[in-house]
């Protein structure tokens, strides 16, 4: 998944979820102000596209940490798993 990559390098994105896990997704990094959301049936709309970029571009270019995400998931997984195997 692309946005998360962004999100862990604390980079602003748009995102357009096309399934309910990527809306999910999407809608949790919106509230920490880290992305914008478009759903693909607002593209549709005159004028959407051209908000959302702009909504985009309002969004801080330094998120201090706000929108980081843990680099060592697959890492803490694999701990977790030979922790259950003993």
């Amino acid at each position: 998944m692309f946005a998360v990559e962004l999100q862990a390098l604390e980079i602003p994105s748009l995102l357009l979820p096309l399934s309910g896990i990527q809306r999910a997704v999407a809608l949790r990094f919106a509230e920490q102000g880290c992305a914008t959301v478009l759903e693909p049936t607002d593209l549709a709309r005159m004028g959407a596209l051209d908000v959302a970029i702009q909504s985009l571009l309002a969004l801080p270019a330094d998120p201090v940490g706000r929108c980081a995400i843990p680099l060592d998931g697959a890492s803490r997984i694999v701990e977790r798993m030979h922790e259950s195997q003993t």
